[in-house]
């Protein structure tokens, strides 16, 4: 288990996935955003992508798909950053793995 797991990730493919799930969930042109799953290596985390509206999206780190066994609710939030990533944010991230992996 992790406390920042977004910095153990290597793959820019990772962040620009997650980017495009925050732009299909943010219909209402709201801000999204983003959260790590703490448990695992960090290598690709899953996520959840919360709406102003309260909707939560857990997704799988290693697909990007919808995790169908994850609760309706979302998950738990004592396995998730309590840091909350912004499309800006992410994108600052990637932009960090991009510069990491040159």
């Amino acid at each position: 288990m992790t406390e920042r797991p977004w910095e153990l990730v290597e793959s820019p493919m990772y962040f620009r996935c997650i980017l495009g799930n925050m732009t299909r969930a943010d219909t209402a042109r709201a801000v999204v955003t983003a959260r790590f799953g703490l448990s695992g290596n960090g290598a690709r985390p899953n996520y959840q992508i919360e709406t102003p509206n309260g909707m939560r999206l857990s997704y799988l780190g290693s697909s990007h798909a919808i995790d169908r066994h994850a609760p309706a609710s979302g998950y738990e939030e004592s396995q998730l950053s309590t840091q909350r990533f912004t499309y800006t944010d992410v994108q600052t991230l990637l932009a960090g793995c991009l510069r990491r992996s040159r």
